[in-house]
């Protein structure tokens, strides 16, 4: 009888334990893939603009002489 009541009352609590964790796992999950997708993000955004700085580099060279009127 007591044997009984225990597993019944052993297996709320841990149904209940279950409930209230897994909330905590998806936020853990979902924190993990937003991390991973930001940092792909991240990674074309350094690309990109290190691209770009190339690029324009020669443009602002350029308008920096004629500003200073040091045209070679």
């Amino acid at each position: 009888m007591f044997r009984g009541v225990f597993e019944q009352i052993g297996k709320r609590l841990t149904q209940q334990a279950v409930k209230k964790a897994v909330p905590v796992v998806s936020a853990a999950i979902g924190a993990f893939f937003d991390t991973a997708q930001m940092n792909k993000v991240l990674d074309y955004t350094d690309v990109f603009y290190q691209k770009r700085f190339i690029l324009e580099k020669g443009m602002r060279q350029n308008f920096v002489c004629e500003a200073d009127g040091s045209i070679e």
